[in-house]
């Protein structure tokens, strides 16, 4: 079955619902890398701040405008519905009125911005709380509480906005037994999608491949639970590069990105990816909050702006042809959007030994912060070291491309 990038959704987190950046701003940078989706949140309480008035706020005029605009100019948004309200309820709803009123927002977002958006995802992170202060535990944060909302806000969606998909879930920290009794719940029968954000930079293995791996995962399980194949969002991912704990160096983080992007352009389960997030959200070294950004608060870009731009360019409207992974490195074909032959190499994390060798003629894709002379001069005089960067080839219709390890090779025609 092949797979297309080009039907999926890539695009990064916004928070100009948080009143943070401006529309010029976002747009440009946003247009710059070639994204055709942004995520952010449309607060419940910035939006209702007299019981049964729904207007937005003057200073929220700037996420209004990207929507609206956006939208006519084939940059769509994830809007997330969230959070609670407190001239209703502290917290995560509980009740049937708290769960009526949220429905009344919903409705007023959807009828407002409905032809504009690419999804609404309801709530975000409802399995750790979000949106509660001090953070709620225990059944609150259930998913049988959480499909009582959606089961509530559904088909107030899809009266508002026909044919807009309802993204569940916003699941935070991996934790599979909440999907289970999400699908227990009949949570699968009330949603178009299933969103999940798979950080993994305080683990171990925080490699690439490791969210594709656990995302691989994901996608078996619910299959099994949902009897049928439900599209996963990743509607936030990243790896931070603040000085502490859980960080990436900004160059790794752009290695991460532009690999994981590479992998999920082949899974067909993947509706889209949006990384977390466009703008450094302050300028402290030290807070991991403050430095997920493609982009640092003076406006400098990341290596990371860079590897996503270039994973736009070229592979954005490409078809995945095969895998020809070999030796513990990852190999993956594309047709590119000119019908040419597009390969994307790189020994996997902690592999230091893996040699990729082209026979006829190729042409190397430069990567920003890769060292392309070094590969480039390799290849020509036999064959490359493989490193933490991807190596982007274009090949002749007849070259051939190997991979090795200390022995052993696989290759493809």
């Amino acid at each position: 079955m092949q797979v297309h990038a080009q039907d999926k959704l890539w695009g990064v987190g916004l928070h100009l619902g948080g009143i943070k950046s401006d529309y010029e701003t976002a747009d440009t940078a946003l247009r710059g890398l070639g994204a055709d989706s942004f995520r952010d949140d449309l607060y419940w309480r910035t939006v209702e701040q007299t019981r049964n008035q729904f207007e937005l706020p003057r200073n929220l005029g700037d996420l209004q405008k990207l929507i609206v605009l956006g939208g006519q100019n084939g940059l769509r948004g994830v809007v997330v519905l969230d959070y609670g309200n407190p001239l209703y309820f502290q917290g995560l709803p509980k009740t049937d009125a708290d769960r009526d009123a949220y429905a009344r927002y919903v409705s007023w977002v959807a009828q407002s911005y409905g032809k504009s958006v690419a999804a609404f995802e309801v709530w975000n992170e409802w399995n750790i709380g979000g949106g509660s202060e001090p953070r709620e535990t225990g059944d609150a944060i259930s998913a049988r509480e959480y499909v009582k909302l959606l089961k509530r806000v559904r088909p107030v969606l899809k009266a508002d906005a026909p044919g807009v998909p309802v993204i569940a879930g916003g699941l935070a920290n991996r934790q599979l037994d909440w999907v289970k009794s999400f699908a227990e719940h009949g949570g699968f029968s009330h949603c178009d999608g299933f969103s999940v954000h798979p950080y993994n930079h305080h683990d171990r293995d925080a490699s690439a491949e490791d969210v594709v791996r656990w995302l691989d995962e994901l996608n078996v399980l619910i299959k099994l639970k949902a009897k049928r194949p439900v599209p996963i969002w990743v509607t936030e991912i990243g790896w931070p590069t603040h000085d502490g704990e859980g960080a990436s160096t900004e160059v790794q983080s752009a290695q991460r990105l532009l690999k994981m992007n590479l992998l999920l352009a082949t899974r067909s389960y993947i509706r889209g990816v949006w990384w977390y997030d466009l703008f450094d959200d302050g300028d402290d070294p030290r807070e991991m909050e403050h430095n997920f950004g493609l982009i640092r608060v003076r406006g400098e870009k990341k290596p990371s702006y860079a590897a996503l731009r270039l994973f736009l360019q070229h592979v954005k409207q490409a078809k995945f042809v095969r895998d020809v992974s070999a030796h513990d490195a990852v190999g993956l074909q594309f047709k590119g959007a000119k019908g040419e032959r597009l390969f994307a190499v790189w020994a996997r994390e902690g592999q230091s030994d893996k040699r990729l060798k082209v026979t006829g003629g190729f042409t190397l894709v430069p990567i920003d912060g890769a060292n392309n002379a070094r590969v480039q001069s390799e290849l020509e005089s036999g064959s490359a070291t493989l490193g933490p960067w991807p190596v982007l080839l274009e090949l002749a219709p007849d070259a051939k491309l190997e991979l090795s390890a200390k022995r052993g090779l696989g290759c493809s025609p």
